[in-house]
């Protein structure tokens, strides 16, 4: 309950921000035409579709939420949905979509779960062995499916002792399930050794 409580604070809080018109530094000492100073303010058909997409995406429609983000006009607001709509349904989505998401809302909240949902849904993408490797960007997996993924692309290309740095790593420093234990135990348990 109190996730929940959270996630639609973060969400009215990001709400608010985008339909709050941008703080002034200096007053204007010309007068300017009423309409012409709401550059910060979403039109009114886009604050209905962002309601309506926050609601879908709380749903967790997948296709409901991204039919209605292909209708809001501006790129904040629509964004924001996306970003909803990923918090809520990122095991729905598919790896594409959610390889696009962690590029559209880098340095947006919540980075690390959109990561391991995108690794989570690589590891059953069967994308190429570089497709694989160019996600991690050198950087290190942060989900037991990821370092599956990743070990798995890096074996395929011929990078067998990295390949075997990243299952050893990942069994002697992480905790994760048993599905995700006998998966990587029943493919390498000849890297696993007591050194």
């Amino acid at each position: 309950m109190r996730i929940r409580y959270l996630m639609i604070a973060t969400t009215v809080a990001a709400a608010l921000a985008i339909l709050t018109p941008p703080a002034q530094d200096v007053l204007n000492s010309t007068p300017v035409p009423y309409s012409a100073s709401q550059g910060g303010i979403i039109s009114s058909q886009d604050a209905a579709l962002v309601q309506q997409g926050l609601t879908a995406a709380r749903a967790r429609d997948v296709f409901g939420t991204q039919a209605i983000m292909a209708r809001i006009s501006d790129p904040s607001a629509r964004k924001l949905v996306e970003w909803a709509l990923v918090d809520t349904s990122d095991r729905q989505m598919s790896y594409s979509d959610l390889a696009l998401a962690q590029t559209d809302l880098a340095n947006w909240p919540r980075g690390g779960s959109r990561r391991a949902a995108g690794e989570r849904a690589l590891d059953m993408a069967g994308l190429s062995p570089d497709a694989a490797i160019a996600f991690f960007n050198g950087t290190a997996p942060t989900t037991a499916q990821g370092a599956i993924a990743l070990a798995g692309a890096l074996e395929q290309t011929g990078r067998r002792q990295e390949a075997q740095a990243v299952i050893r790593d990942w069994w002697r420093t992480q905790s994760f399930d048993e599905a995700q234990q006998s998966r990587i135990y029943s493919r390498w348990s000849g890297w696993l050794t007591n050194d």
